[in-house]
């Protein structure tokens, strides 16, 4: 006679075979040509394999196809600004965000070409890699990210950090500040 708990567990493995069988066939289904005749259980019937092929075979896994691209994070909480020990003539900028799940990977700071974020601000978006996992935290995570300038660009006062909600500035003090040179 079988308990509660053991009819939830022979369900739940009922119900993670079908999710994984209709993974898998939705995968196929895109690369396949068009069948026939449709039915509720195409796909579900076993094939029969080799001898090789069953003692290879591995349980699916969800793998993605593409590495996602780094994508503006969603907000930027803080930016920082100090000079890197060794370097007087550099500038290390750090910044710190937020994303809105978990699994964000590869946080950086990137110089923003079509953004100068006005007159003498050298704009840096701040971006990270997306989760490739769909099972993911559901929360608002933070994230932090730092760049290191060789020589703080002629004429730039201002370090300007751009997210996907908002931007954060930080002034450069005058005395960080190099002069635009003139010829």
């Amino acid at each position: 006679m079988w308990n509660h708990a053991s009819k939830f567990g022979t369900l739940f493995l009922i119900a993670a075979a079908v999710a994984a069988c209709d993974d898998s066939n939705q995968q196929t289904a895109q690369n396949a040509e068009p069948a026939e005749e449709s039915s509720p259980l195409t796909g579900m019937v076993p094939e029969t394999k080799t001898e090789t092929e069953t003692e290879t075979e591995t349980a699916p896994v969800d793998e993605p196809t593409m590495i996602p691209q780094p994508q503006l994070v969603n907000a930027v909480e803080s930016v920082t600004l100090e000079r890197p020990a060794g370097n007087p003539d550099g500038l290390r900028v750090k910044a710190a965000g937020t994303v809105a799940t978990g699994g964000w990977t590869k946080p950086e700071l990137i110089r923003l070409q079509h953004r100068t974020g006005g007159e003498g601000t050298l704009a840096l978006g701040f971006v990270a890699a997306p989760p490739r996992s769909k099972i993911v935290t559901q929360a608002v995570e933070n994230i932090e990210a730092s760049m290191e300038l060789d020589a703080i660009p002629a004429g730039v006062t201002a370090i300007r950090v751009v997210s996907m909600t908002n931007a954060q500035s930080a002034e450069i003090s005058s005395r960080e500040t190099r002069e635009p040179e003139t010829n």
